[in-house]
């Protein structure tokens, strides 16, 4: 099983169903991740930072950025308290009115990236877009 398999990516439904069925904790070989896929076990290991950590997460992700030059991503490896500290900042950040304030300016950035990507050639979404937006 690999969690980044092209075929599982394009439609992941039936494997995840199937992994949910015959395999409900795995070790992903191409990732080294543990996968959960029943909600109980997720939610458990969520909720007790003591003894699962996310740091892993965070050091494969600072390698691979580091390796392009980007910063790791502490929100999403960091554990309790610091991600929580972390987490109420952005929360503010993210609220109905706030995003309201820059609707329109997302809008028209995201409206010019996707006029700036070429015509009649494949283009990577990510690269072309994902990335770049929210750092605009």
């Amino acid at each position: 099983m690999r969690f980044l398999d092209p075929a599982l990516l394009d439609d992941p439904y039936p494997t995840y169903a199937r992994w949910q069925e015959e395999t409900q904790i795995w070790r992903d070989e191409q990732t080294a991740a543990w996968v959960l896929t029943r909600h109980d076990d997720i939610r458990s290991v969520l909720k007790n930072s003591a003894d699962y950590s996310s740091a892993a997460v965070g050091q494969r992700g600072t390698e691979r950025a580091g390796a392009a030059g980007g910063p790791r991503l502490p929100l999403l490896s960091d554990d309790p308290p610091k991600h929580t500290q972390l987490r109420g900042l952005v929360d503010r950040a993210f609220t109905v009115r706030m995003l309201k304030k820059i609707e329109d300016r997302v809008t028209e950035l995201a409206d010019q990236m996707v006029a700036d990507i070429p015509k009649g050639v494949p283009v990577d979404i990510v690269q072309a877009l994902t990335i770049p937006l929210p750092v605009a």
